[in-house]
């Protein structure tokens, strides 16, 4: 069995691959798929394809942060495998929306975010503010045409003149 890859487009009322592209010789044990990749101007898909395969070769197996109990519960594999399988389906159920391997990254990518963000929070709390020192001019200025007076906590947070 040939294995080809191409966008498939109507014709007079029938489908066709204009300008297929030959991917390999296979076997008859099963549905085989391609993944497509959203390209950019200049870039096509053999030479992206070639550079996806070659990075998940050179994945490492990272130690596992997900809680042991949470990761079984749901039914996910290592996050190598997953990016395996996400890269390389090999039949339908890889492809549907919530598949194990493509929930088990977006949970990763969701999870990677809250704790960059929640690093974020907590440093910026560490920092002390800016202090402005001034002769506070313009300060009485705008006390002055305001149509109230600053209550006590207002001016307290104000530098001091």
């Amino acid at each position: 069995m040939l294995i080809i890859g191409g966008k498939v487009e109507d014709f007079r009322g029938r489908k066709q691959i204009v300008h297929p592209d030959v991917l390999g010789q296979g076997d008859d044990e099963g549905e085989k798929f391609e993944v497509i990749y959203p390209l950019t101007a200049g870039l096509t898909t053999k030479p992206l394809r070639k550079a996806v395969i070659a990075g998940l070769e050179t994945v490492p197996e990272l130690p596992e942060w997900l809680d042991p109990a949470y990761q079984k519960k749901m039914q996910w594999e290592p996050w190598r495998t997953s990016l395996g399988k996400l890269h390389h389906p090999k039949g339908g159920k890889d492809l549907e929306p919530h598949a194990t391997a493509r929930a088990r990254l977006a949970y990763d990518e969701l999870l990677s975010n809250q704790l960059t963000l929640s690093l974020v929070r907590n440093r910026q709390r560490k920092m002390s503010g800016r202090v402005f020192k001034t002769k506070g001019a313009l300060r009485r200025k705008l006390e002055d045409i305001l149509p109230f007076t600053l209550t006590t906590a207002q001016k307290e947070s104000l530098p001091s003149q």
